[in-house]
């Protein structure tokens, strides 16, 4: 298999503090990228840029393995449709012929050096693995015919994604929640409606999440976890990023 870690950077500098918290995400970001820049477990990944100033930014810092994706720094609109540029660098580096993609946010923090047994670990897991959140919000609203259990969706922080197939069946998902709303700025909830249809159309919970490998045994959640406190599966788990939800 022909592997990656993916990062992505996209979006604009607001102008303004009354900007939408959406549009603040570019330049909180920055700061992300100076920790992953200087923290002592250095790995290789490879980022997609949307915007020619990012690539500029990144650059400038010394990054290198970059791809510029779209010279328009948001090629979806980032109060409406701000993660599905996400998506979208994704879906990028699968078609440079990438067959294992682990996504990572710049705030998902290596915690020990990235070897072999990494993707060993990932292997053994399903084909989608992504940490199951506890929302204080509801979130998946389609479940309340059948469930009570409206706010624990996979996280976008760190999702791995062992076939196309799977970022193709987000992207559909998020294409049809799209399609109630003039507003769907987040990737989380797609993912959570996809991974439904993985557990056979609907949602089984927490433990059948866990059971069928879609939670990585690799990084964890600094805080909201839907297994924060499990110590069973707490001590199945070997650490390699935390996810600090910044």
């Amino acid at each position: 298999m022909k592997r990656c870690f993916h990062k992505a950077l996209w979006g604009v500098y607001h102008t303004s503090k009354k900007d939408s918290r959406l549009i603040q995400r570019r330049a909180r970001t920055d700061g992300w990228i100076s920790k992953i820049l200087n923290n002592k477990y250095q790995f290789d990944f490879r980022t997609y840029v949307f915007g020619s100033d990012n690539f500029k930014y990144l650059e400038d810092l010394g990054v290198k393995n970059m791809v510029l994706v779209d010279s328009n720094p948001a090629p979806f609109d980032l109060l409406t449709e701000q993660y599905r540029n996400k998506l979208e660098a994704i879906k990028a580096c699968f078609e440079e012929g990438y067959t294992e993609v682990c996504h990572q946010d710049w705030d998902v923090i290596p915690q020990r050096e990235i070897d072999e047994n990494f993707w060993t670990i990932m292997n053994n897991g399903a084909e989608f693995q992504a940490n199951l959140q506890q929302y204080r919000r509801i979130k998946t609203r389609w479940r309340s015919s059948y469930s009570q259990d409206l706010r624990k969706i996979p996280n976008g922080g760190m999702f791995y994604l062992r076939d196309k197939k799977h970022l193709d069946g987000v992207i559909r998902c998020w294409e049809q929640l799209r399609a109630k709303t003039n507003s769907y700025p987040s990737c989380e909830p797609p993912m959570a409606m996809y991974v439904e249809e993985l557990m056979g159309g609907k949602w089984l919970g927490k433990d059948e999440y866990f059971k069928q490998g879609f939670e990585p045994l690799t990084c964890d959640l600094h805080r909201c976890s839907c297994y924060g406190s499990d110590k069973e599966i707490k001590a199945q788990k070997t650490l390699y990023f935390l996810h600090y939800q910044g």
